[in-house]
């Protein structure tokens, strides 16, 4: 993948450094970052740059720049729409979230569709791990975000939610943006653009997502051919050593899914409902022919106790650092090593 050579040059010293240092911990695969302190600087340097894009803080004349690039001018009072207001020159609005300035930048490019190109068969990398429960669901998702957590201080980690209503969207208030039903719609079509690919993803302090679905009836009716197109995408273009998916309905191709994982983890807890569940799943294994999967399959059992009133956030924080966080740490490390 061809990086965008961007260059960055900004009055407000501060707001250049700190956005600089956001681009270089979440979209290095994506810009290629040269930093200048003034406009004559970036002029004395331009044909050794070879910038593609100019960002700046300040409005300039078209006319008096002697530069045939595109100029993003990050301004309190940008419009609404990312259009040119002079030949090559955008607004985008400098005070909002540092990934929508991001988007807006990526706008700009105007770059070609590209063809996806799968046998169906996901490569090595990302390693994906699959979580799954039979019935405590509503524990998937703190159970996800603690893995992420705790995954993301050694390795770059994506997660995957396919799980209906898991409370992602909830927590985070991810407002009108599109992730998986957009990235489903590039896998069943077979042609995608990277910056309509990353515009999927939210970056988290250190993990990133995939924004869940709007209309979670979607889920239901994927097919184990979209799904590792999806996964192809992820590996060809995105760069990610795990991918953590979530899963809830059974969609078509479920127990493949399972199959070409390298872990499943099983939540559960300690009753004779929840034993009698998981002997039923281990013999439909057996009866559809993926009986492997349960050679995959790594129990978690749920730790009873102050997690039953805990929201998310708090719930999270307490697994990672408890005793349960350290037997994720150590399933983790069994997977991750032998994997």
């Amino acid at each position: 993948m061809q990086r965008i050579k961007l260059a960055i040059c900004m009055k407000d010293a501060e707001y250049q450094s700190r956005f600089t240092n956001y681009l270089f911990g979440h979209y290095k695969e994506q810009f290629e970052l040269h930093g200048y302190t003034s406009l004559l600087q970036f002029m004395e340097n331009v044909e050794k740059g070879g910038e593609q894009i100019l960002l700046i803080d300040e409005l300039v004349d078209r006319a008096e720049f002697d530069w045939e690039g595109t100029i993003v001018c990050l301004t309190e009072d940008a419009p609404r729409e990312n259009t040119g207001l002079e030949k090559g020159i955008y607004r985008v609005e400098k005070y909002q979230d540092a990934d929508r300035i991001v988007e807006g930048i990526l706008g700009t490019a105007g770059e070609p569709l590209c063809e996806l190109e799968s046998n169906g068969i996901p490569g090595n990398t990302p390693k994906t791990l699959a979580v799954y429960s039979l019935s405590e669901t509503e524990y998937q998702l703190p159970f996800v975000l603690t893995m992420a957590s705790i995954l993301g201080e050694s390795q770059k980690t994506l997660v995957l939610d396919l799980q209906e209503n898991s409370g992602l969207q909830q927590l985070f208030d991810d407002g009108e943006n599109q992730g998986l039903e957009e990235l489903m719609v590039m896998a069943e079509g077979g042609k995608y653009s990277k910056n309509r690919l990353f515009s999927c993803i939210c970056h988290k302090e250190n993990w990133d997502y995939v924004y869940p679905a709007k209309d979670t009836q979607c889920i239901g009716g994927l097919e184990s051919k979209t799904y590792f197109k999806m996964l192809e995408l992820i590996r060809k273009d995105l760069h990610y050593d795990i991918l953590l998916v979530n899963f809830g309905t059974r969609f078509l191709g479920f127990f493949q899914a399972l199959e070409r994982s390298q872990a499943v983890f099983l939540l559960k807890r300690q009753s004779i409902l929840s034993q009698g569940r998981e002997q039923e799943l281990e013999r439909e294994l057996i009866q559809k022919g993926f009986s492997r999967i349960m050679d995959k399959l790594i129990r978690m059992e749920i730790p009873f106790g102050s997690s039953q009133v805990m929201p998310c956030e708090r719930l999270v924080e307490e697994w990672k650092w408890n005793e349960f966080g350290d037997q994720i740490r150590r399933s983790i490390l069994g997977v991750t090593q032998n994997g």
